[in-house]
């Protein structure tokens, strides 16, 4: 817990009719956690809106919007550090205008609100981006690894009487897919073996077709590859199993 001089002696945001709360106990529901804000905070002016939501990244915090900035001073001086369900506040001022104080001044711009809805848009599929990344480089060294390793300790070494009666074909069969097996991480295994033409991920049957140049390219790869176990994106465990697709 943090102790209440250090709370009351945090530096100041410039001022802002919206108040940042930390702090505030996360086992509360959101609907009463707003609402308890709102009785409170009213005893200093008139809260125009509370936002308190349950997502992750707004675990513990909330904002309080008031009409009028002596409102919130009042409110900011009074009640940092005041235990609210069992937890000193955190109060600050908001380091940017809400768009109801924007409205409410005439300074809003609905060309803003798209701006940083954009902004977000594009942060998320940048964080996407980077944990694709991220798998994908775990995998490729995993198939580094596997490559590295001696042929028969290999996990599909103990299959090769299986691919040996198979009929052979340049086309391979990728069974045991999980809904969390995305085309990025089976083409990042496949791509850097010799001969390899193109990947058809069925997503829907949990199955894919590798495609190579020859037969021999493709019984090489599933040799190699036949067993070799990894993560999908939702932490799953996928093990590959590979076999000659039906000519």
């Amino acid at each position: 817990m943090v102790p209440l001089h250090v709370i009351k002696e945090e530096p100041l945001n410039p001022k802002n009719p919206t108040l940042y709360l930390q702090n505030l106990n996360e086992r509360i529901k959101i609907p009463d956690l707003k609402n308890a804000i709102y009785q409170l905070f009213s005893n200093y002016g008139e809260v125009v809106e509370v936002h308190a939501k349950r997502n992750i990244r707004m675990r513990g915090q909330a904002f309080v919007i008031y009409r009028e900035q002596e409102e919130a001073d009042t409110a900011l001086q009074t009640l940092r550090g005041f235990m609210f369900f069992g937890k000193p506040l955190r109060v600050n001022y908001s380091k940017k205008e809400s768009d109801v104080t924007a409205k409410m001044r005439g300074t809003f711009e609905e060309g803003e609100k798209a701006k940083r809805e954009q902004r977000r848009v594009q942060e998320l599929k940048l964080k996407s981006i980077k944990q694709k990344k991220k798998l994908i480089d775990k995998l490729l060294k995993m198939r580094q690894d596997s490559e590295d390793m001696p042929l028969g300790k290999r996990g599909g070494s103990s299959r090769m009487g299986i691919i040996n009666e198979q009929v052979s074909n340049s086309k391979l069969m990728v069974d045991g897919l999980t809904p969390g097996t995305v085309t990025q991480m089976l083409q990042s295994l496949f791509e850097g073996h010799p001969g390899y033409k193109d990947i058809n991920h069925v997503v829907q049957k949990n199955v894919a077709f590798i495609d190579f140049d020859t037969d021999d390219f493709a019984g090489a790869a599933m040799a190699r590859m036949n067993g070799f176990t990894f993560q999908d994106g939702s932490g799953e465990k996928v093990t590959l199993r590979i076999s000659f697709a039906k000519k």
